[in-house]
């Protein structure tokens, strides 16, 4: 009888463990929906607890919360857009929230709504300090980020057909680039 006592509890214990170790995976890994994550974290922030108890006042909340999103021409305004506009999912929204579900787990139940939602992401930021950045993370550059970084330099790629054409301008300003405040010796 003890020895049966025994083996459950250190089942109980493992699993607990096992548990806690993908709660804590789950937290330090990228959201799936980085939009919508970013959404509902800062959205749930601006209710009060006796806001967040009331699924009709969420819903009005958050209509407003997306109503101030509209004029901006970002990936926030597109997700308010798809949420409030296209096809109201309000209720998916209120609904979790005031049960206390995470952002996490309502982006999910979003995402198997309507895919577009989780689709969306935020694009990513390059520095463009010639400084920091390596031949490869150059190579890896979208045109557009190119382009920004030679306007940045007031340099423009006479000639320049191909991606190809715009990395070596950048790599060749790269080497020829010395830091202000630093002089040659």
């Amino acid at each position: 009888m003890f020895r049966k006592t025994m083996t459950l509890a250190f089942l109980a214990v493992v699993c607990l463990q096992a548990g806690w170790l993908a709660a804590a995976e789950e937290e330090t890994k990228e959201p799936d929906c980085p939009v919508c994550h970013n959404i509902i974290s800062v959205f749930s922030e601006t209710l009060t607890k006796e806001e967040k108890k009331d699924m009709v006042t969420i819903e009005q909340k958050f209509q407003a919360f997306c109503d101030k999103k509209a004029n901006e021409n970002s990936k926030d305004a597109k997700f308010c857009y798809y949420t409030t506009g296209a096809s109201s999912l309000k209720r998916e929204i209120s609904k979790p929230l005031s049960a206390g579900f995470p952002p996490a787990a309502i982006c999910k139940k979003l995402g198997k709504k309507d895919s577009a939602i989780c689709a969306l992401t935020y694009r990513k930021v390059y520095t463009h300090d010639l400084t920091k950045l390596e031949e490869p993370q150059i190579k890896k550059m979208k045109l557009k980020d190119l382009r920004t970084i030679l306007s940045e330099h007031n340099k423009e790629c006479v000639g320049c057909i191909e991606k190809d054409d715009f990395v070596r301008t950048v790599l060749q300003i790269k080497a020829d680039f010395k830091p202000e405040g630093k002089a040659e010796l």
